[in-house]
């Protein structure tokens, strides 16, 4: 960052990330994971290049900052030309309908969620945050992906991670007024806002369902089910 406000001391903090993601270089071009659902393939990780044309990995973000492509993008760049930043009020389904949830069991589903840009301006991303309402008794189940209205799709959470507590229980264990939790997300850096938002939710204990066996002997297998109650998205955007 010194680097780049020796070209142009003017430089904001939104003009910086700019330029690194502008021209940052990949790394590790290979570091990918599928996982297959139902017979379906789906990319955990990977290299994406956005609507916009930014590349970018959940592990390595827009990838290294190479020192000398910045600099000469920098030379070049007006600061504070990006238009005003704006922060969009939260969305949520319940917004539409109230009584919205989405029961999970053993399958993958979808919901979307619609955002206007603000007359006026242009209308692209610079950070998506998504709320989530669960009660889930094992969030390590739960994987979710975002597609924005350009067509990208992206993981904004992993599936296998450390066995999670339900997220409800927040408010009867902890005294939490609240029990939603939140996921930034940066990859539809540069996209445009306005339209359709997709989330998918996929339960990987799908086809691996616990066995359980009662007092009796009897074996039956039992997959984990719960709702996600509510979710949203706050927009950041110019």
């Amino acid at each position: 960052m010194a680097i780049l406000l020796e070209v142009n001391s003017d430089f904001t903090w939104r003009d910086i990330k700019h330029i690194m993601a502008s021209t940052a270089t990949k790394i590790d071009e290979d570091r990918s994971k599928n996982l297959t659902f139902n017979n379906e393939e789906i990319s955990i990780y990977s290299w994406k290049t956005n609507a916009a044309g930014f590349n970018f990995h959940n592990w390595f973000g827009f990838g290294k900052l190479n020192v000398a492509d910045a600099i000469t993008f920098a030379e070049d760049m007006v600061p504070n030309s990006l238009g005003d930043f704006i922060t969009y009020g939260l969305v949520t389904a319940e917004d539409n309908d109230p009584e919205w949830d989405l029961n999970i069991a053993d399958q993958k589903l979808s919901h979307s969620i619609s955002l206007s840009a603000n007359e006026g301006t242009q209308g692209k991303v610079e950070w998506i945050r998504l709320r989530f309402w669960f009660d889930y008794p094992d969030m390590s189940d739960i994987g979710l992906r975002l597609t924005s209205p350009d067509g990208t799709t992206l993981n904004v959470l992993y599936p296998f991670a450390y066995k999670v507590n339900n997220p409800k229980n927040l408010t009867v264990d902890y005294d939490f007024e609240e029990y939603y939790f939140d996921v930034g997300v940066a990859g539809f850096y540069g996209e445009n806002l306005a339209g359709e938002w997709t989330l998918e939710v996929i339960n990987w204990e799908s086809g691996g369902c616990p066995e359980v066996t009662d007092d009796d002997g009897n074996t039956t297998v039992q997959c984990t089910t719960g709702i996600l109650e509510n979710w949203g998205i706050i927009a950041y955007g110019n």
